[in-house]
């Protein structure tokens, strides 16, 4: 079961069939010769066009991404551009560009020879004679998402061959990436989701209903009304609980939240 899955069947529990078909199906089915169902409209016009998208700006996947080899525009001097093609981006799109890290991990401008390990009082002559060296350029913050898995990288130094860009990129297409103690998280979000669609869908119609046609909603229009919060908790939910689930869903992302915390030493 994928959390999308899960999160629809939550929302046919807590909410009414009736209300469901009032506010996904009532104008739909009369227009199409196809047939749809309500798990299928829910997931068109609430979880894909608003729930994916805030989720995807929170937060998404962190990825390395080697960019030897790709072309680079040279606006000037100090800038370059860099276009992703989305088969290094695991096909999808890149929603933070972080930083940039430079060589092939410990050596900055690697040589690919490994290192021949001296005896301990040379080691500890070059580690003195080291520390009085400056501290080596090795990464850049100065990335910029310009476009569609297009960045800026700009600094004051010549980049070298060998770099590496850190970022998010989209979460997957079914949520896929998310623990499944997470679920329940998720379809929370989901849930206030619909519920504040259908508030905006039927909270007028009802009440030209009765103005119109005389017609006494009673039960059914307790309940919508019930939902005139639900807006609000969703970006309440959306901000104070799904970011953090999505940052401790993700390996990377979890790893380095825990070394800001600890100083570097898990």
């Amino acid at each position: 079961m994928t959390p999308i899955t899960y999160a629809l069947n939550h929302v046919r529990k807590v909410i009414p069939p009736q209300i469901l078909e009032k506010a996904f199906l009532s104008t739909w089915k009369y227009n199409n010769l196809v047939p749809v169902s309500v798990d299928r409209r829910i997931r068109e016009e609430v979880i894909d066009q608003r729930v994916m998208v805030d989720c995807n700006l929170l937060g998404g996947t962190e990825i390395w991404v080697r960019l030897n080899g790709l072309t680079r525009e040279n606006p000037d001097a100090w800038t370059w551009i860099y276009r992703i093609p989305k088969v290094l981006t695991q096909g999808r799109s890149i929603v933070a560009a972080l930083s940039v890290s430079f060589g092939e991990g410990a050596v900055v401008g690697a040589t690919n020879l490994l290192p021949v390990r001296g005896n301990s009082l040379l080691d500890a002559g070059a580690g003195l004679l080291n520390s009085s060296n400056p501290i080596p350029m090795i990464a850049t913050a100065k990335v910029h998402l310009i476009g569609d898995n297009v960045v800026l990288i700009s600094d004051n130094m010549a980049l070298p061959t060998n770099i590496f860009l850190r970022c998010w990129v989209e979460n997957d297409t079914e949520m896929t990436n998310l623990n499944p103690r997470s679920f329940r998280a998720f379809a929370k979000l989901v849930e206030y989701a619909v519920k504040s669609y259908i508030y905006n869908e039927l909270v007028v119609t009802m009440d030209i209903g009765e103005l119109y046609a005389g017609n006494q909603l009673g039960r059914f229009k307790e309940i919508v009304d019930s939902y005139e919060e639900a807006e609000e908790m969703y970006m309440t939910h959306l901000n104070e609980v799904m970011g953090k689930v999505l940052i401790l869903n993700d390996p990377e992302a979890q790893r380095r939240h825990v070394q800001l915390l600890v100083g570097g030493l898990w």
